[in-house]
């Protein structure tokens, strides 16, 4: 939300987008001209360690010689049928049942989720406001899945890179699917964090384009972007799945074709499924020691 004016953020509360929080200060000018001197003028300086961060709620700046931390270790959490997110994963489904666990969404290309807050920027819509906004408003879409934890009953910071795992299926020629982290405050209120896409014919990179085959269960990745966050006591964590987050990400048409140059769409019929050999799930990257 302040990507050109961090350094002008001052110590004490602050707010980007509509979170607020206790901000400790930093002298960004000093290190740019250290670091500066040091690569170009060969003047010795004390430069921090490669990694220098702060974490949001927890009222500290930390630094560390790798990336994550040493003292941040994975812990994964599976997403549930009933909209949970839990530290177990669903078991097997009972062999005299037939069928898998899945949840189920209808993506309309001519009809997709709206941007609402986190990395947008240069739109010619002044309502395409950055940074963490309260995430309510898109809830209630039948094309947003929705999966919390319970409150915390103690803090939880992360601290790295989220990785999600997900089993997802289609029944058109290609689709997105998106990942939201989120942070529920106990009065409801619901702040995205982090997101990501992927682009399913790109499940195997974006050098190696494959076809989709509708109703074939896939498994993709998807590596969120680094965190710094300490999620208090009584909050949850969140995750919204969809396949888009327009203007940010450009929308996948669902014809396989190049949407840049296609006008054709599908409306692709997605889901997200759990349990057993399909354990959909995200590693958490959590801090273990202060």
């Amino acid at each position: 939300g302040v990507h050109c004016g961090a350094g002008k953020l001052k110590p004490g509360e602050v707010t980007i987008g509509e979170m607020s929080f206790e901000y400790a200060g930093k002298d960004f000018r000093q290190t740019y001209v250290d670091w500066f001197d040091h690569w170009l003028k060969d003047k010795p300086a004390d430069l921090p360690p490669p990694f220098e961060y702060y974490s949001i709620h927890s009222g500290q700046w930390n630094t560390s010689e790798q990336w994550p931390p040493a003292d941040s270790s994975d812990q994964r959490f599976y997403f549930m049928p009933g909209n949970r997110l839990s530290e177990k994963a669903a078991p097997h489904k009972n062999p005299e049942q037939s069928g898998r666990v899945y949840d189920e969404f209808t993506y309309d290309p001519l009809d997709p989720v709206p941007t609402l807050g986190g990395p947008i920027c240069c739109t010619y819509r002044p309502e395409d406001k950055p940074g963490p906004l309260d995430q309510r408003p898109l809830k209630s879409r039948q094309d947003v899945l929705v999966y919390s934890s319970e409150p915390l009953e103690e803090d939880i910071e992360l601290v790295g890179n989220a990785n999600v795992v997900l089993y997802v299926s289609t029944n058109a020629p290609d689709t997105d699917f998106t990942v939201k982290m989120v942070d529920q405050y106990p009065d409801g209120r619901a702040f995205n964090l982090q997101d990501g896409v992927v682009r399913l014919r790109y499940r195997n990179g974006i050098d190696n384009p494959s076809p989709v085959e509708p109703g074939r269960i896939y498994r993709v990745e998807l590596e969120m972007r680094p965190i710094a966050y300490r999620f208090r006591k009584g909050h949850r964590l969140e995750f919204h799945i969809s396949s888009s987050n327009f203007p940010r990400l450009a929308r996948n048409l669902n014809t396989g074709k190049d949407e840049y140059s296609d006008s054709d769409t599908f409306v692709a019929t997605n889901r997200v499924h759990f349990g057993g050999d399909t354990p959909s799930s995200v590693a958490l990257p959590i801090k273990t020691s202060e």
